[in-house]
């Protein structure tokens, strides 16, 4: 048994043996009552194991998508694609003389995310 699954059973009995006081049990181990409170959800006194962390698997359950308009992704990719040495800046000042008003940051993350 692997030590961190050890250490989340030393919480659990010492909970069970002090009257199941939980805010004593975190000020015990120097643990937030939300730290506390997640893992005994997820504990099953019969099956130890559940309190293995599965560190492969913290990706959040939905993920933020783009809200910008594809023709805007568009218009600064086909600038990038046109004038590679072009700075962000130079990029931005383009699009607002067309009339597409984004920030710096904006524009840099859509040419990073297409890798230009």
């Amino acid at each position: 048994m692997d030590e961190d699954i050890r250490r989340k059973l030393r919480w659990f009995e010492f909970y069970e043996n002090n009257g199941r006081n939980a805010r004593f049990t975190c000020r015990h181990f120097g643990i937030s009552p939300d730290t506390f409170y997640r893992w005994k959800k997820r504990y099953d006194p019969e099956n130890p194991a559940s309190l293995a962390d599965d560190k492969k698997n913290r990706r959040p359950k939905t993920l933020r998508r783009s809200t910008l308009p594809a023709a805007t992704v568009r218009k600064v990719e086909k600038l990038k694609n046109e004038y590679p040495e072009w700075s962000i800046r130079k990029l931005v000042a383009s699009l607002e003389a067309e009339g597409v008003f984004l920030s710096d940051s904006t524009v840099y993350r859509i040419v990073k995310r297409l890798n230009l």
